[in-house]
């Protein structure tokens, strides 16, 4: 039972991880460009609350945010793939925020 168990948080952590490596990914390829700076550097602007705010209603404060930091950004915000990557971009700037607990891993 408890090997069971164990399997099921291992797996759910590596299912995890990989939204969280996913969004890294959409940040690089979609905002990067744009907003000259790593998605680290992005991920610890805001605390883990402050980013689920932002995340509320399809990401409408962060849209708004990232407009005011380019404004040629507007057309990309529109797109149904930057409204898709949204998932994996909030898994990744709560992982990473300025006050997430980020345990060093082995690679």
């Amino acid at each position: 039972m408890v090997k069971k168990l164990l399997i099921i948080v291992c797996l759910g952590y590596t299912l995890f991880a990989g939204d969280i490596q996913k969004g890294e990914t959409y940040y690089s390829f979609l905002l990067e460009d744009s907003l000259k700076y790593d998605a680290k550097s992005f991920a610890k602007k805001h605390t883990i609350k402050e980013w689920e705010e932002m995340f509320k209603d399809e990401g409408y404060l962060l849209k708004q945010e990232l407009v005011k930091e380019n404004s040629e950004l507007s057309e990309t915000l529109k797109e149904k793939s930057f409204n898709e990557s949204l998932v994996f971009l909030k898994a990744y700037v709560k992982a990473n925020a300025v006050d997430a607990r980020v345990f060093p891993t082995c690679e």
